[in-house]
């Protein structure tokens, strides 16, 4: 990430499972999540640089495919969401469930 000046980088497709966030031996943090069922497919990740790794204030994993990051930057904070869509020949399914929207908290 030095090397290319790269202060945050998602990922998809990462295949790892669970969840979790930890700073790799480079310094940089690694947040991510992926299936429970400890089936390696699917999974999205977020590395944070080391310059960034301390202004994570939040983050969420809402599902295999989709995971959100909030950063406290210096003149605002910062939503990031790292998302894994299916590709046009995946499963109809799956692409709706992806595509659900969550229900509406107005009545």
């Amino acid at each position: 990430m030095d090397r290319y000046n790269i202060s945050l980088l998602g990922m998809s497709e990462v295949r790892w499972t669970g969840t979790g966030k930890q700073r790799v031996n480079s310094g940089e943090v690694m947040i991510w999540y992926g299936r429970s069922d400890n089936i390696h497919h699917e999974g999205v990740a977020l590395l944070v640089s080391k310059k960034h790794a301390n202004i994570i204030v939040q983050w969420k994993p809402v599902n295999e495919r989709l995971l959100y990051v909030r950063l406290n930057c210096k003149y605002a904070k910062l939503s990031i969401v790292v998302a894994y869509a299916p590709i046009d020949n995946a499963e109809e399914e799956t692409k709706d469930i992806f595509l659900q929207l969550p229900p509406s908290s107005t009545g």
